[in-house]
């Protein structure tokens, strides 16, 4: 919950100091990185967990899993690299924001970095929690200390990639001590076959994040960063109150998983009665977020951002049809 809703502590101030041209900025060079951070992440998210939760007293095979996931993801991401610097040398409208894209592209090596489906596979979440609570906490001191202008959209950018990075470096160095880990070189085959358990997820979470991640970039290459800044607040919030559906699905999916090894008898049942808490959580907010958005709008975005109203009564709907989703797409 904390590494979603500490950033929304600072929309209110950060819409307001860079404005929604600069905002708007920042959130379309966003979209088309968070298309690489989808690209990198994969399927590795649930294969990777899945598989750790299943041989999670297996030291030695828990060890090959990790590092073979991270050589995938650390492939990926320079593929990833490489495939923005031809994009930003041959696009135009690309070149205005060079700097600003190649400083972001370090949210997605924090993604790299970071073992997330390690802790959730060993089922040792307070990690995650402690860290991302830790480096979120700093960030947003950072934003409210340094950030004063609309020109300081780079320096916004910066701390998020360092946030990113920092959280991956430390969550990398605690997964060595907590679970034991020794370097390891896996072999083709194991890379290969680390990659091939992840295509089908990788598949599913990917049609989803195609029209959800990257809004904010694709409406920047039709119209200004002044329209993409007041889509991107609007959808900020509603990303925020989605993101409090997450981590039931994160925390659920481990237990889950090694209960369908077991039963799927089992398993349906537990899936069940989590599709009802969801599918009641979901319809709630989406009706809290539909009668509520010009009172949100005002006091988060404040009058400049009257735009936003709309936007958020035609995306709040997606907290019932993803909260259903996390269930029937994913668990």
């Amino acid at each position: 919950f904390a590494s979603y809703v500490l950033p929304l502590i600072t929309v209110p101030y950060l819409v307001r100091v860079l404005g929604p041209a600069g905002y708007g900025t920042v959130a379309f060079v966003q979209g088309l990185i968070a298309y690489f951070t989808i690209f990198v992440d994969y399927g590795f998210a649930l294969s990777a967990t899945r598989k750790i939760s299943i041989h999670r007293n297996d030291v030695k095979k828990v060890n090959c899993i990790v590092f073979s996931t991270w050589t995938a993801k650390l492939l990926f991401s320079i593929i990833g690299l490489l495939i923005l610097i031809i994009l930003v040398i041959s696009i135009p409208k690309f070149q205005e924001n060079i700097l600003l894209f190649f400083i972001l592209y370090g949210t997605t090596i924090g993604s790299v970095l970071f073992p997330i489906w390690l802790y959730q596979g060993m089922e040792r979440m307070v990690y995650i929690s402690v860290i991302n609570i830790s480096i979120q906490l700093i960030v947003v001191i950072c934003v409210f200390t340094i950030i004063h202008r609309p020109e300081d959209y780079l320096r916004y950018a910066f701390l998020i990639a360092l946030g990113s990075i920092v959280s991956g470096i430390i969550g990398a160095v605690l997964a060595y001590r907590i679970f034991h880990l020794h370097f390891y070189i896996p072999s083709l085959s194991e890379i290969r076959e680390t990659i091939k358990e992840g295509w089908t997820l990788f598949l599913s979470l990917a049609s989803i994040s195609l029209y959800t991640a990257g809004n904010a970039f694709i409406l920047g290459l039709f119209t200004s960063n002044t329209v993409v800044g007041y889509y991107s607040a609007a959808e900020k919030i509603i990303q925020a109150i989605l993101r409090l559906l997450s981590p039931i699905t994160q925390a659920t999916y481990p237990l889950l998983s090694r209960i369908a090894s077991e039963s799927k008898t089992m398993a349906l049942q537990l899936a069940r009665r989590i599709l009802v808490v969801m599918t009641s959580l979901g319809f709630t907010l989406a009706v809290v977020l539909f009668l509520s958005a010009p009172i949100i709008v005002r006091t988060v975005l404040g009058s400049e951002y009257e735009h936003s109203i709309s936007i958020i009564r035609i995306l709040c709907f997606l907290t019932l049809a993803i909260g259903i989703n996390n269930v029937l797409g994913i668990l």
